[in-house]
């Protein structure tokens, strides 16, 4: 997917920052996507019909060679599908071969090539599954290669020579080149977020919550993505503001069920200590064993919100929203916590939350936010925000129609406001100071009242 910027895909980038690389007057950037997941990142010139660079996680599998390639068809038009295909799939429905060949190299130009073989940029051999090796074989990511290079040392490199160099490494960060320039950005465990387990690189562990796995364009500048873990599973997903102390955002799906009101809180272990990969489960902030100063620094504690008089905890993801008892007691997680207006907790957003009609819906979708204010709690470590938000995207039982709703509310009246989503986005593009905010990938804009 052609793009104004990789925020899309910069869980690819080491703390999420692109490189600085010189490039043409009309460089690209994609989010490479194949089957409705986002593979890696690549910038690329349309001038010479070559990557500059493409960057990933190296994450090394087994599986057979794919032989497809494949090609970009939103370098042709930003309306086109996003997910690259074959040539042949794209001419058979879209068309013209000249609008292709404008936009991008095709299977044309590397017929009959004497001393050059189609160079990736990234290897297929270092994708963990066959449908993510699959997508390195776009030609967007292919560059004409010596062929005695890219079958010699380039090929030793490629396997031996980054096994060796990446022992040891709980992530590793590559960018390549088409100057064939690389640079490897390995750091140990202990200076890096765990690959698996609660607070992650990206959401993928946990992408079950947001509407076909995709979560919103939206973050902080200093952000932690949170798979939500309790007992061992996942219960929610969450985007949390480690400058601010509040999470920006949280994702579920809709499933009510009865249960009892937990009144223990919880922190993220993996806040705290990154290197530690067995703390995966939140743990309660009472009985936490780890270094008080080292556990406030990370995040909100549970005394922070005992001098706030005029707020409350409020939940982004509610309890009364999850089906089960362990999944509502998951939602007692300060990092899922915000200070809220007491009347507006007690009011009008509770009134919101226990009405939400999801008559005739297969799946619920819903994502809550938090605006950041200007003002925090007694002690200057817990943000207050200046609105709440919340969106829903509801998939119908009949051919898996998507309707929406959503409502805002400022964070210092008990006033619960109703509008559509595309009106939500745009209100929130302002209030974010975004260009755009787009929390359903464009896929839920039909209205439905809550």
């Amino acid at each position: 997917t052609p793009t104004s910027s990789h925020d899309a895909a910069d869980e690819f980038f080491l703390r999420e920052t692109p490189p600085v690389i010189g490039v043409s007057p009309s460089p690209v950037r994609i989010c490479q996507c194949y089957q409705n997941l986002y593979r890696f990142a690549t910038l690329y010139d349309k001038q010479n019909r070559i990557p500059v660079y493409s960057v990933y996680v190296y994450n090394p599998g087994k599986a057979t060679r794919p032989g497809k390639w494949m090609v970009e068809p939103q370098l042709i038009n930003s309306t086109f599908q996003s997910d690259m295909e074959t040539e042949r799939d794209f001419l058979n429905k879209k068309g013209p071969w000249s609008s292709l060949q404008d936009s991008q190299s095709v299977m044309k130009d590397y017929k009959n090539l004497k001393d050059y073989n189609r160079g990736h940029l990234i290897p297929n051999a270092h994708q963990p599954d066959y449908s993510a090796k699959s997508s390195t074989f776009t030609l967007t990511n292919i560059v004409p290669q010596f062929i005695k290079l890219n079958g010699g040392a380039w090929k030793n490199y490629e396997q031996a020579t980054m096994q060796q160099m990446t022992r040891g490494c709980q992530q590793t960060f590559a960018v390549q080149t088409a100057m064939l320039l690389l640079w490897i950005l390995s750091l140990a465990a202990s200076f890096l977020l765990p690959a698996t387990g609660e607070v992650v690189p990206s959401f993928n562990p946990c992408k079950t919550f947001f509407l076909d796995g995709k979560p919103p364009n939206l973050k902080p500048m200093n952000p932690a993505r949170i798979c939500q873990l309790y007992k061992n599973k996942y219960r929610f997903a969450t985007m949390y503001d480690r400058d601010r102390r509040i999470p920006l955002f949280s994702a579920y799906q809709y499933k009510t069920g009865r249960g009892t009101r937990s009144e223990e809180w919880m922190i993220e272990p993996q806040l705290a200590l990154p290197g530690d990969r067995l703390r995966k489960n939140m743990e309660l902030d009472v009985t936490s064993t780890i270094q008080r100063t080292l556990l406030k620094k990370s995040q909100a504690v549970d005394q922070d919100y005992k001098e706030g008089v005029q707020y409350d905890r409020g939940h982004l993801a509610p309890d009364s929203h999850q089906s089960d008892q362990d999944s509502k007691a998951a939602t007692f997680t300060l990092t899922n916590i915000v200070p809220q207006f007491h009347a507006l907790n007690n009011g009008e957003w509770r009134f919101y939350e226990e009405h939400i009609n999801t008559a005739g819906c297969k799946q619920t979708y819903v994502i809550v936010g938090a605006v950041p204010g200007n003002a925090f709690l007694p002690g200057d470590r817990v943000n207050v925000p200046s609105h709440i938000w919340a969106a829903g995207c509801c998939v119908s039982n009949q051919n898996n129609q998507k309707k929406s709703w959503a409502v805002i509310a400022e964070n210092k009246q008990n006033t619960v406001v109703r509008l559509t989503l595309g009106k939500l986005q745009e209100q929130l593009a302002k209030l974010y100071g975004k260009r755009n905010i787009d929390l359903f990938s464009n896929a839920c804009n039909t209205p439905a009242g809550p």
